[in-house]
C-alpha cells in the first residue's frame, strides 16, 4: 500500500429516479421493463406505493428479527400494506454486487440504509443511485431536511443521513477489566493485546482515521501494519464482532458504539470504552436509480430518517449525533469528553478515505 493514497477519480452525475410500471416488481427481477415517473405529492406517493405492494431493503436495518415491528410502524403510519423484504448483506459486499448487476441493468433492491461516504462516489459515478427530490416530504416528516442536510453538496439528492457512527473499544466484563483497555488507538500495537481483539476484516474505521489531522494516511497506515501484526480476529460486520467478544472468544474488540450499545441494550456481557480519537462516518440511506418499487422506496427512506428514528433508536441505538437524545453523543460525553470526533469533512475526505479502506483490509488480513 503506497503511503499516499491516491483519489478516486469521475465525475458526479445526475440520475432522475425512474420506476417499473404496473403491478411490483419481485426480488429477482430486471429493471428493462417499461418505466414510468414516480408519483409527486406525498399523497400521490403513499398510494402509489400501496398499490407497489413492497419495498424491498438490502442490508443490516432492519433485521429480519426486527422486520415486523418495522414494518407495522411504518403501515400504520401511512395506512398502507406495504410488505418489508430485506436481504441481508454488508455495506462492501453490497456495493461489489449492485455494480456488478448494474452492468446488466438490474437493479432487485430498492433501499439501502447503511452505505459510508466511502461508497457515494463510485455509486453515483456508475448511475446505480437515485437522485430524489424530498420535498414532498419535509412537510409531514420535517425530521428529511435535516437527513437531507447532512448529505455533502455533492451528493444532494442522491442519499439521506440515517444515522451517525463513531468507532471505539469495548470489552467482555466477564473477561477483562476497564483498567486493563487499550485507552489510544496506538495501544493497539502494543504486543500484549496479540490475539485479543476482533476487528473488522474491511478495514474499518482505519480509514476515518486515516483523515484526521493529527493522524494522516502515513500515519495509520503505520498503525494498520501493527494492529495486523498484533493478528486480530476479523470478522466481517459489527454484529458479528459483538457476538464474538460477548461469546468470550476474545476477550475485546473495535466496532461502531452503535452495535456495542446495541449489545449491551440486549444484556450482553460487554462495556464500551470511549478512546481518545472517535473515527466515524455518516451512514446514508440510498435508492437504487431503477428501483423495483420507487414509490415504496422513497416513502420508507423518509420515513425511516425521521419518526424511523424513534423504532430504531429502540432497536439498534441508531441516531444521528445532531439527535438530542442520541446515546452515542451521550456515551461519548458522560465518559470521555474530550475525545475528539473525527469525520470525513469534505469530498476530498470522502475520496481519500475510500482510497484507503481496500489497502487496509489487504494489510489486516494478509493479501496486501
Amino acid at each position: 500500500m503506497k503511503s499516499h493514497i491516491a483519489s478516486l477519480a469521475g465525475a458526479l452525475v445526475s440520475l432522475t429516479l425512474a420506476s417499473c410500471g404496473g403491478s411490483a416488481a419481485t426480488t429477482g427481477g430486471s429493471a428493462s421493463a417499461a418505466a414510468s415517473q414516480p408519483a409527486g405529492s406525498l399523497a400521490q406517493i403513499v398510494d402509489a406505493a400501496n398499490k407497489e405492494g413492497s419495498v424491498v431493503i438490502w442490508g443490516q436495518y432492519p433485521l429480519d428479527s426486527d422486520v415486523p415491528k418495522v414494518q407495522e410502524a411504518f403501515n400504520v403510519r401511512f395506512k398502507t400494506n406495504i410488505k418489508i423484504q430485506t436481504v441481508s448483506i454488508s455495506a462492501p459486499e453490497a456495493q461489489t454486487r449492485m455494480m456488478a448487476e448494474a452492468q446488466g441493468n438490474r437493479f432487485d433492491w430498492d433501499v439501502f440504509p447503511n452505505f459510508g461516504s466511502e461508497s457515494l462516489p463510485d455509486l453515483t459515478d456508475r448511475g446505480i443511485l437515485a437522485k430524489v427530490d424530498w420535498a414532498p416530504f419535509q412537510k409531514e416528516l420535517p425530521d428529511v431536511s435535516d437527513a437531507a442536510g447532512a448529505v455533502p453538496a455533492e451528493f444532494k439528492g442522491g442519499a439521506l443521513n440515517f444515522y451517525d457512527g463513531g468507532y471505539g473499544f469495548f470489552f467482555n466484563r466477564d473477561q477483562m477489566k476497564a483498567a486493563d483497555m487499550p485507552k489510544q488507538w496506538t495501544d493497539l500495537a502494543d504486543p500484549k493485546y496479540r490475539g485479543k481483539f476482533a476487528a473488522s476484516s474491511f478495514g474499518y474505521p482505519f480509514n476515518y482515521l486515516s483523515v484526521s489531522p493529527d493522524w494522516g494516511p502515513t500515519k495509520t497506515e503505520q498503525l494498520v501494519r501493527q494492529v495486523a501484526a498484533n493478528k486480530p480476529l476479523l470478522q466481517g460486520s459489527a454484529s458479528q464482532l459483538v457476538d464474538i467478544v460477548s461469546r468470550g472468544e476474545v476477550p475485546m474488540g473495535v466496532s461502531d458504539f452503535a452495535s456495542i450499545l446495541d449489545g449491551i441494550g440486549k444484556s450482553k456481557p460487554i462495556q464500551a470504552v470511549v478512546p481518545d480519537v472517535v473515527p466515524g462516518d455518516h451512514r446514508y440511506t440510498v435508492i437504487a436509480a431503477k428501483a423495483p418499487h420507487p414509490n415504496a422506496a422513497r416513502l420508507y427512506a423518509a420515513w425511516e430518517v425521521s419518526e424511523g428514528m424513534k423504532v430504531y433508536l429502540e432497536l439498534r441505538q441508531a441516531s444521528r449525533f445532531s439527535s438530542p437524545t442520541s446515546p452515542v453523543a451521550t456515551l461519548i460525553k458522560q465518559s470521555n469528553p474530550a475525545a475528539k470526533i473525527v469525520y470525513p469533512a469534505s469530498l476530498a475526505d470522502i475520496k481519500a478515505q475510500a482510497a484507503f479502506l481496500k489497502p487496509a483490509a489487504g494489510i489486516l488480513t494478509g493479501t496486501n
